[in-house]
């Protein structure tokens, strides 16, 4: 079996160290196997985490606790719903750097029974209305920026590409920035970074047949809040 994706941790440690500084808060709302929590941890950060995998969370804060400084009072994870983020309803302004990685639309079911899990969404339009939720409620979380100061507080999301036959691609990409503006946060930058999958070999011969380019890069968001 060839994974289809796979995160890497020096990409999830640069975002870190180059948009926050030790002791900051590091949210990820949908963080799977914890390769940005685990990042933001091991470089002296303070970490909020949701998955709805309580598999997931009890394995990402056993490694944060056992392996990186974090103590265990920085280190909040919660098997609850990364968009509704529930247990910070009331909060705002709390969130020195929002690193994610979102599912892509229709790639993989985790959780087939739960009407929570993104995967679960077969429609785009649905699927966007659950990222325009998402923004809405890391926007009040995350602190706010200014460019005058140069006081960057970030939400960087990891956009990945659908392709859906004679229907065409869904690029998140393009879907969030759209959303962004909708929900008035700024982008501030795209950060590619390159792809090094074993999948991109494998999938060679369909995207020469169907005439599309071997996927070799993604799009990173940088958002701000402005005062």
């Amino acid at each position: 079996q060839i994974p289809n994706y796979t995160m890497l941790p020096e990409h999830s440690r640069w975002f870190v160290k180059y948009f926050s500084n030790e002791g900051d808060v590091i949210a990820d709302s949908f963080f799977g196997k914890g390769t940005n929590l685990i990042a933001a941890a091991y470089e002296n950060r303070k970490i909020i985490g949701w998955d709805l995998s309580k598999n997931n969370v009890d394995a990402v804060r056993k490694s944060c606790i056992s392996h990186t400084p974090i103590k265990s009072k920085d280190c909040k994870l919660f098997d609850t719903c990364g968009i509704e983020m529930n247990e910070y309803k009331e909060a705002q302004d709390l969130v020195d750097l929002a690193l994610t990685d979102i599912p892509y639309f229709q790639a993989e079911i985790y959780n087939p029974d739960d009407s929570r899990d993104l995967g679960n969404i077969k429609k785009i339009d649905n699927f966007l209305e659950k990222l325009e939720k998402y923004l809405i409620n890391i926007k009040r979380l995350i602190k706010p920026s200014c460019y005058k100061s140069k006081i960057y507080k970030p939400i960087i999301i990891k956009c990945g590409t659908k392709r859906l036959g004679d229907k065409g691609i869904i690029d998140l990409g393009t879907e969030l920035e759209l959303l962004a503006r909708k929900v008035e946060l700024t982008i501030h930058d795209k950060i590619y970074n390159e792809l090094k999958s074993a999948y991109a070999s494998y999938g060679l011969k369909q995207s020469i047949e169907n005439r599309y380019t071997v996927k070799s890069h993604e799009t990173n968001l940088v958002m701000l809040k402005y005062k």
